[in-house]
């Protein structure tokens, strides 16, 4: 209430900050366009450099020498989208040639299916990477019996290993990492800190080192657009834990699990696949550890820096649909993943929120196709802003923050009208900046 009272007398902040979008336009069209935002009453953008032709190039530096100085005279602030490429973690293509070790990995398996009993029988597992566990179970018929699992690990040797097959239909799983195979290979890993610090030394520290004194003044922040996992390519809305894909992976990770499951680590893997006893609590452990991770490793060490440096950072990762509690296109945990950001963020895109829409259940990507729907109005009318403003609520480093991006994707058929009612949709459930 203090706020709205604050601008209805003329005393509010700025609480608009649209995409200006660059494409390497010339000076006078530059400042022209910045001036027709100022004299909306806007006094902040958010520089969307994705089509710009030369992002971290000389280009970029003219044209943002030429928006701060436009924004320096009219009383107005600059964020930063942080990449070349959608999403955020391209880290402007510093990824194609850098070291292995910095490049993204995910934990995959193969499976082999053999009956007993067999004695001394002869097993070569295949597998491209590294091996990080073979563990027999038994088959049931929706899943596995985990109580039954049994830690072959130790008996490979030069790729294959000699087991006496018990009685029983029995599953071979072997795990192992790799590198190569997963979507998305020139993107950081988003669990793995000095994976997430290519991002940093590739975009965020040269505008440092160009604008260091603009920092916290003219300079706002930076935003993070939609950053993900990456463990499988496509935008598939059920990519829980538990289907048969690749998995998201580090070499802290493994850490991480090998102190939660002991003498266990290699019987717990198979429950990450297939369904069982044990595998509830094996994706739940494996879950939490990565979502940790990917607040310390990505969102926090993001938020740190700009922190450090005077700055603040916002953004948002995909909710659609409750995404942002699964894994491949989102981070698995919405609140987690935004605990470095000094706003909470959410995205209204294509069409999502609409009058009656908490009924409507639909995907206007799957019109055409004829396949069946898969969108959730009611996820969207009730659940998007609330997640942003308990955010913005619960978490100290937001000071009450919270951030729509708004009226994306809906089409030429979107008119003032309809945008007014996003607008009031999400303001009256919390959301105080777009």
């Amino acid at each position: 209430m203090k706020r709205l009272l604050d601008i209805l007398n003329d005393r509010g902040e700025n609480y608009l900050l649209p995409f200006f979008w660059q494409h390497g336009e010339t000076e006078e069209k530059l400042r022209e366009y910045m001036g027709a935002i100022h004299a909306c009453g806007i006094r902040e953008v958010c520089v969307e450099c994705r089509p710009h032709p030369d992002f971290c190039g000389e280009q970029w530096w003219h044209d943002m020498d030429i928006l701060l100085d436009e924004a320096k005279k009219r009383g107005m602030r600059l964020w930063v989208l942080d990449d070349a490429h959608f999403p955020t973690g391209y880290a402007n293509g510093a990824l194609r040639h850098a070291p292995e070790h910095l490049r993204k990995q995910v934990l995959d398996f193969s499976v082999q299916e053999i009956a007993g009993p067999l004695p001394d029988v002869c097993v070569s597992p295949t597998f491209d990477g590294k091996l990080v566990s073979v563990t027999a179970v038994k088959a049931m018929e929706d899943g596995i019996d985990g109580s039954s699992a049994i830690d072959l690990t130790a008996s490979m040797e030069n790729g294959c290993f000699f087991w006496d097959v018990p009685k029983g239909y029995w599953r071979i799983i072997t795990v192992f990492k790799t590198r190569s195979g997963n979507a998305n290979p020139d993107y950081i890993n988003l669990i793995d800190k000095t994976s997430v610090r290519v991002l940093l030394d590739a975009v965020y520290e040269p505008h440092y080192a160009h604008y260091a004194s603009e920092f916290g003044r003219t300079i706002a922040g930076f935003f993070s657009d939609e950053p993900q996992l990456g463990n499988i390519s496509g935008y598939d809305p059920d990519n829980g834990i538990g289907k048969q894909m690749p998995l998201p992976w580090s070499e802290e990770l493994e850490e991480l699990l090998k102190r939660r499951w002991g003498a266990g680590f290699s019987t717990q893997f198979p429950g990450l696949w297939f369904s069982g006893e044990g595998s509830a609590s094996a994706r739940l452990d494996y879950m939490d550890a990565v979502t940790n991770l990917v607040a310390k490793n990505f969102s926090e060490q993001i938020g740190g820096w700009c922190a450090s440096h005077g700055v603040r950072y916002i953004g948002h990762v995909i909710e659609d649909n409750g995404e942002h509690a699964r894994l491949g296109q989102s981070t698995g945990h919405y609140f987690r993943s935004l605990y470095g950001q000094h706003m909470a963020g959410i995205d209204d895109i294509g069409g999502q929120v609409l009058l009656g829409g908490d009924e409507i259940i639909r995907s206007f990507a799957h019109q055409k196709s004829g396949e069946a729907p898969v969108d959730d109005g009611a996820f969207y009318h009730y659940a998007l802003g609330e997640m942003a403003a308990s955010l913005a609520a619960l978490d100290s480093r937001k000071q009450g923050d919270s951030l729509c991006e708004i009226f994306g994707a809906y089409g030429w058929s979107e008119g003032r009208r309809l945008m007014k009612r996003l607008a009031d949709h999400f303001l009256v459930r919390g959301i105080n900046h777009y």
